[in-house]
């Protein structure tokens, strides 16, 4: 594996980790003051999701998560996970916090012949700041390098590796019982996977 594949390794995988800490994390504040709509139904609702509120440009951030989730702009595309069988690839594209005058949409690109070329595009939900593709007929004995866009500046890379159906066994690497005690990196975890170059992620729960 050549320097650069790692370091792209480990962005991909320490964006996952830190966007999964705010998932885990974002249900903990006190309730909405009352001015203040909540995006989801019910009582428990105003609860929810505080620190991604769309709203939250209009005030200054006092909380952990509220200063976690302003990240610089070319860092919006937090992640992607994708699927495929039976022909068809689906990828959902999680993004950090937009701000009003950002766009709500973003787009998936493959390298092909030695440049980008967009293949798709797909608005960005709210609430929850996700993005979801569907492309097929899909070949999924290819390898494909692929990044999702937001803006100018915003981008994240990946690669959608070929069914391993030529195997006798898969490896899985299981992610579950992260404290959120610990706020720091997860640069060990990292590491590890990387090495382990499994198959597939399984994320198991609290994942903080």
């Amino acid at each position: 594996m050549s320097k650069a594949t790692k370091r792209l390794s480990h962005t991909q995988l320490w964006h996952h980790l830190r966007w999964v800490i705010l998932l885990v994390m974002a249900t903990v504040f006190p309730p909405l003051p009352a001015d203040q709509k909540a995006p989801f139904p019910g009582e428990r609702g105003e609860r929810l999701d505080l620190a991604c509120r769309d709203d939250i440009w209009t005030r200054e951030p006092k909380t952990f998560l509220e200063k976690f989730v302003r990240v610089p702009r070319d860092q919006v595309v937090g992640f992607a996970v994708y699927t495929h069988d039976n022909g068809v690839l689906k990828m959902t594209a999680q993004l950090y916090p937009l701000m009003p005058d950002e766009p709500r949409e973003v787009r998936l690109e493959f390298w092909e012949d030695g440049n980008w070329k967009e293949v798709a595009r797909a608005p960005v939900i709210y609430p929850g700041w996700s993005a979801h593709f569907r492309i097929e007929p899909w070949d999924n004995t290819r390898r494909v390098r692929y990044r999702v866009c937001h803006g100018t500046a915003a981008s994240f890379e990946g690669v959608i590796r070929s069914d391993p159906r030529d195997k006798d066994e898969i490896v899985v690497a299981s992610l579950s019982c992260d404290s959120n005690a610990d706020r720091g990196d997860r640069q060990e975890i990292v590491e590890n996977l990387i090495k382990q170059d499994p198959d597939l992620l399984f994320f198991a729960g609290d994942q903080s």
